[in-house]
């Protein structure tokens, strides 16, 4: 599948039915939001870092004009694109963002995958921000903003930006994230060990979500019931121990009435490993081989630092870091596709390619509207 087609998942038309519904371009005459969406899509599919000074450029430049339809000799200035993004509503972008979701979701036949859930710290100069998430590191002291992120399959699906200092802990961000969204419902939630909180997992269980989880060997609880554990799969690289219904010690001396399931295994090396859930019908194997693939959530966060800037700032706003998170992730869905479909082994590649072939259009467009004659092609370059 070629570039322009996955772009025309999200045709003119819907992006001006939801600039309608989210009201970002009230009072708002050149720097409209399907504008401002072609402008940083095409700003961070560029090789370097997005930056306000690169979308000041690319608004003047050949491609971006005629990607956009922006009229002859219009031009902008950096400081204009950057009070743009920490002003306009950032529901514009998380629409698409979920528009673009569902129908990739539809298209690739993820609509019951797992869920997976985790989070990344992005560190920023307590000098330059009022946020109060703040850490102390030697003498220098830093802030951090925290993304925690969904995926549904093989794709972005949530994305939460916390800056409190209370969402340094996993047990207030991941379970916050979880239950802020209907997608969790939709198929079973697997996250990593920092929950470590029972009533974070009580609460999950009480709100109907089907979850994976790990919690520290050797944590307290009484056992209910045992389970028999079946036969080990060929090729996996751990034993199980035991499979059993418990109560987890909620605080000193009291524990949680309704029991979660236990699955105590070892790995090839020796070492233990404690699995949590609430679902009943898996097999204890079964129960292991799901939380192995929360491990496909770390392979996204390292694509979107290394390929997408996820830790880079445009603004440390915070209106225009959701406005950046979104675009972020928008250009995820747009890339990942791309190479699912196509069957492409890097996403270096996919990124490459994607833009090579936005360029490709750039040129078709232009030999249109030159038509054939190369001396009509000066005012589209300068």
């Amino acid at each position: 599948m070629k570039a322009k087609d996955l772009l025309a998942f999200i045709p003119d038309q819907d992006l001006s039915q939801l600039a309608a519904r989210t009201r970002v371009d009230h009072q708002v005459k050149k720097l409209s939001g399907r504008v401002m969406f072609q402008l940083l899509l095409l700003s961070l599919l560029e090789g370097g870092r997005a930056s306000l000074r690169v979308m000041e450029e690319l608004y003047c430049s050949m491609q971006f004009r005629t990607l956009a339809d922006v009229g002859q000799g219009q031009t902008t200035r950096h400081n204009s694109i950057r009070d743009r993004i920490v002003t306009m509503r950032p529901d514009f972008f998380r629409a698409i963002f979920e528009l673009l979701f569902k129908r990739f979701n539809r298209l690739l036949g993820e609509q019951h995958a797992l869920v997976r859930y985790d989070s990344t710290l992005i560190a920023v100069s307590a000098r330059l921000v009022a946020w109060s998430m703040r850490t102390r590191s030697g003498s220098k002291q830093s802030c951090q903003l925290k993304c925690t992120l969904a995926m549904k399959g093989s794709l972005p699906c949530q994305v939460r930006v916390f800056t409190n200092r209370q969402a340094l802990s996993e047990d207030c961000a991941l379970p916050e994230t979880i239950l802020s969204e209907e997608i969790s419902r939709s198929g079973i939630v697997v996250f990593e060990r920092g929950v470590q909180s029972r009533k974070a997992l009580k609460e999950l269980d009480e709100r109907g979500r089907l979850f994976v989880t790990r919690c520290k060997v050797g944590s307290h609880c009484i056992e209910q019931e045992l389970l028999a554990v079946g036969q080990r799969p060929g090729g996996t690289t751990l034993t199980v121990l035991s499979d059993a219904w418990v109560s987890f010690r909620e605080k000193p001396g009291s524990y949680l009435e309704k029991p979660l399931r236990l699955v105590k295994a070892t790995l090839e090396s020796g070492e233990q490993i404690w699995f949590v859930t609430n679902i009943a019908w898996l097999d204890a194997y079964q129960v292991a081989a799901i939380y192995r693939e929360r491990w496909q959530i770390e392979v996204l966060i390292k694509f979107l630092k290394q390929h997408l800037q996820l830790e880079h700032l445009v603004t440390r706003n915070e209106n225009g870091i959701q406005v950046m998170r979104y675009m972020t992730l928008i250009v995820a869905l747009l890339l990942i596709v791309y190479r699912k479909l196509n069957k492409l082994d890097s996403d270096r590649r996919a990124k490459l390619r994607f833009a090579q072939e936005l360029d490709v259009e750039v040129v078709r467009q232009i030999v249109l509207l030159c038509g054939g004659d190369p001396a009509k092609m000066e005012k589209f370059v300068t």
